[in-house]
């Protein structure tokens, strides 16, 4: 677990500071982030150089978070971690991670782009479930698994498979009304 430390700053800005993994918390009060209780406020997170993973729940329903920072250590993102972030309207996955988690994104129900680097393999069950918004999204060629309902919901009308997708887990694109084509 890391050595890690966090400064709120009144501007709305989150510092995380540290060296190795964060800490996965979860929803139970006694294992909530420590900043959990500023996750109304938090507009801006900038996590610093040291930090390797973002821990599961780390920003659960951080409903004024907009931006985020991500050094280039970050090799792990958890699940659930921004899931519930509702002010988000564009999300970019940072350059070594492999996997997205599951419920990572889900319900950020502004989300209209991802941005996924080419390196990510698999997409997580319900990592994009309910971004009833999402249109903009384009799955880099390394992705070989999605899983179920990874997509669900979602705003997009076209989604291009890359070619080396082997799995594809059930209702991963399910209640998408506006897809025309696949």
């Amino acid at each position: 677990s890391a050595s890690s430390r966090y400064m709120y700053l009144a501007t709305g800005l989150l510092k995380i500071t540290g060296t190795g993994e964060m800490t996965n918390y979860a929803l139970s009060s006694s294992q909530k982030a420590p900043w959990d209780s500023y996750k109304d406020s938090v507009k801006s997170v900038n996590i610093e150089d040291g930090v390797t993973t973002v821990g599961s729940y780390a920003f659960y329903q951080h409903t004024a978070l907009t931006n985020i920072e991500f050094p280039k250590s970050i090799v792990s993102i958890g699940a659930y971690a921004f899931c519930g972030c509702t002010a988000f309207t564009s999300f970019t996955i940072p350059d070594g991670i492999t996997t997205i988690s599951e419920y990572m994104l889900a319900t950020c129900s502004n989300l209209t782009t991802v941005i996924i680097p080419e390196g990510v393999t698999t997409i997580g069950s319900n990592a994009f479930a309910n971004c009833s918004k999402l249109e903009n999204i384009n799955l880099p060629n390394s992705i070989t698994s999605i899983g179920s309902y990874a997509f669900y919901n979602i705003g997009a009308t076209t989604i291009v498979l890359p070619p080396n997708v082997t799995s594809i887990w059930n209702r991963a694109f399910a209640s998408c009304s506006k897809i025309k084509s696949i």
